[in-house]
């Protein structure tokens, strides 16, 4: 078999001509930068795409992770790769939200051209076992009055989690005591071990097994409607607080300095990939749903939107510090 499929690939080689060659024959490998350590939510992504990408491309690809300072040294590190040898797979928190809150790292969203969404996936109050929607609304309504203290965790300070909780928090007039953490791990280990009380986590990759498992529950969902597979989850504005909305999302992008050939190439071969039924399939059961963005002006107008949003949720969070 392994003989047959090889055989397919030199036939296949052949009967494209020079056109696969001249892309390779310049001996540079293309790079998939994960700003993270192997083995993450980000990096299995990336992994699961890489394949079809590399179909699409006709070339070489792996991925290069280079983690540190929560996703901004690999970032930094793709930028300086203007000639398009390098892609980046980013998420709203590292692309969007840490330049935002810390002003000292060297790169900002706008120098970013988004390629493709890998998918997207509603914020959730996930709370510890025993704490159901009653508890947190009572508890909710007790901090406010000062009677009882909430422990709310997030995956640390600037982050989609903390920004989204604070926007709860003056929608809902409530109160509690700010955990963060240095990473999603540590934090659903405190979670289920009742150390905090809640956080408001994207409900994919293994948070859905935590909640079906009993180990989490899963209060209500901040997106317009319910969620496949917890159709019995309320939304957020089904309780209540209309417009609260809130996604995160992970994506391929690249320097926008790329020039204009291979860039349309990158991109093309990421819309492609993003498609590609299986590809759809996998990144699905990890709880993502798919954010079709069709030509380049539509991704480019999504990131910007996004960073729109989160300018404003970080400026609301500013002025609510006393």
């Amino acid at each position: 078999m392994q003989r047959w499929w090889k055989a397919c690939w030199i036939v296949l080689g052949l009967a494209l001509g020079p056109g696969l060659g001249a892309q390779a024959q310049d001996g540079r490998i293309l790079r998939l930068v994960v700003p993270y350590p192997s083995g993450g939510i980000l990096d299995a992504q990336a992994r699961l795409v890489v394949p079809a990408l590399r179909h699409h491309l006709q070339r070489e690809l792996v991925v290069d992770n280079i983690a540190g300072a929560a996703g901004a040294i690999g970032l930094q590190h793709a930028l300086a790769a203007a000639d398009g040898t390098a892609l980046v797979a980013g998420t709203d928190s590292d692309v969007v939200l840490a330049p935002l809150f810390n002003p000292e790292l060297k790169y900002r969203p706008e120098q970013f051209r988004l390629l493709a969404v890998l998918g997207s996936a509603p914020m959730a109050l996930l709370a510890r076992p025993g704490l159901d929607l009653a508890v947190w609304t009572s508890l909710a309504a007790g901090a406010v009055r000062g009677d009882a203290e909430l422990r709310l965790a997030s995956y640390g300070v600037g982050s989609n989690a903390h920004l989204v909780a604070d926007d709860y928090a003056r929608r809902a007039r409530a109160r509690w005591l700010h955990v963060p953490y240095r990473g999603a791990g540590p934090l659903l280990q405190d979670l289920m071990g009742g150390v905090v009380d809640a956080a408001f986590l994207p409900l994919a990759a293994g948070v859905p097994d935590l909640v079906r498992a009993g180990r989490l529950q899963l209060l209500a969902v901040a997106a317009t409607e319910r969620v496949p597979g917890f159709a019995q989850v309320p939304t957020w504005e089904e309780l209540g607080l209309d417009g609260f909305v809130h996604r995160s999302w992970s994506a391929l992008l690249v320097p926008a300095t790329v020039p204009a050939p291979a860039l349309e190439r990158l991109r093309a071969a990421a819309v492609a990939t993003v498609q590609d039924g299986a590809v759809h399939q996998q990144l699905a059961a990890m709880g993502l749903a798919p954010v079709p963005l069709a030509t380049d002006a539509e991704a480019q107008s999504f990131l910007a939107a996004e960073v729109r949003r989160y300018r404003g949720l970080a400026a609301a969070a500013a002025r609510a510090v006393p």
